[in-house]
Parts: C-alpha cells; sequence; structure tokens
C-alpha cells in the first residue's frame, strides 16, 4: 500500500497496525475495507484481532481457520512486524 492517504480503506486510529517505518502489518479485510490485523504464532496458529467492531467475527474466525489450514504449519511473519503482529504472536 504504497500511499500516503490510506483512510479509504484503513481507519488512521489503529495505530497497532503499523511498524516503526509505516508499513502496514497482515491485515484483515472485510467489503473492501480493513477491519483487523493477524498473525501467526510460533505453531502456525493464525490469529486475528479485529479492530472494526461491526466486523462480521465468526465469518472472520472461518476465513484465519481455512487460512491456517492452507499455511500446514507453515510460520507466515512480517520482517519488521508491528505491535499488533508482536502481541498476536506471542499470546
Amino acid at each position: 500500500m504504497a500511499v500516503q492517504d490510506r483512510s479509504a480503506f484503513l481507519d488512521p486510529a489503529w495505530k497497532d497496525l503499523w511498524d516503526g517505518s509505516g508499513n502496514v502489518a497482515p491485515t484483515v479485510w472485510v467489503d473492501g475495507r480493513v477491519v483487523g490485523g493477524w498473525a501467526c504464532a510460533p505453531d502456525g496458529e493464525v490469529r486475528v484481532r479485529l479492530l472494526d467492531p461491526a466486523a462480521d467475527a465468526a465469518a472472520v474466525a472461518a476465513e484465519a481457520a481455512r487460512l491456517q489450514e492452507a499455511l500446514g504449519g507453515e510460520v507466515v511473519a512480517p520482517r519488521f512486524p508491528s505491535r499488533l503482529v508482536k502481541d498476536l504472536a506471542r499470546k
């Protein structure tokens, strides 16, 4: 997302999604908007944090489970993790 104004699809108040250089963490999208973020735990579990209370949590959880199955235990991690990614990965 190499644009300065991301407000059309990403709430600028969600500071935990950005790393120290302004890169956005792995995000959860619903209907063209970011509603949260996700990360892999060391054991390969895909963990999600919804930041938009209006997001369909059950649908997002189902997709997270599908992603976890597709990854088959592989851990996907950004090189420069945001606070959200660090928090989700260590719990």
